[in-house]
């Protein structure tokens, strides 16, 4: 197994999926790894949204005319009783371990962004059977990648020591 920082050096955005299936299990181990993300004052306020059957996702696809990259899985983050202001960095939190979480387990991922709360938030809701208050705040599309996901050099961080 690739150590924390190994995945973490080659996690990329993958912009292409196969239709594979992704294995219950699996997202639930992924789904899991978000809610071990930290939150503010330690609410943990997410919800987590699993779309993984073909037509509900092509329904969501068509809904909310939002770019999922063919991927067979898309998790939707929400945060309810989060404390305001601080909803988005925590479902960016969740986010990026879903994403670290992804790589680790040899899975593509990308976060989809949506203008929070009001993008897809009515059509998820009602296809899914949420409650119309129920917020989400962003998606991470997971999947097998549909060949090499290319990696971009990133430059020296900009670093400076007091």
């Amino acid at each position: 197994m690739a150590s924390t920082l190994d995945v973490i050096a080659s996690r990329r955005s993958c912009r292409s999926f196969t239709s594979t299936p992704v294995p219950r299990d699996v997202i639930e181990k992924i789904v899991q790894a978000g809610a071990e993300a930290p939150c503010a004052m330690g609410r943990y306020p997410w919800t987590f949204t699993v779309v993984n059957n073909p037509e509900t996702l092509a329904r969501v696809n068509q809904e909310t005319k939002k770019q999922t990259y063919g991927a067979p899985c898309v998790i939707f983050v929400g945060v309810n009783n989060g404390i305001p202001g601080y909803e988005l960095f925590d479902a960016a939190l969740a986010c990026e371990n879903i994403c670290i979480a992804a790589q680790s387990l040899g899975l593509g991922s990308i976060i989809l962004s949506y203008h929070y709360p009001t993008d897809v938030t009515p059509a998820v809701n009602t296809i899914c059977g949420k409650p119309a208050d129920h917020k989400i705040c962003m998606g991470v599309a997971i999947g097998t990648a549909n060949g090499p996901v290319h990696a971009h050099t990133h430059p020296a961080p900009n670093v400076t020591f007091h």
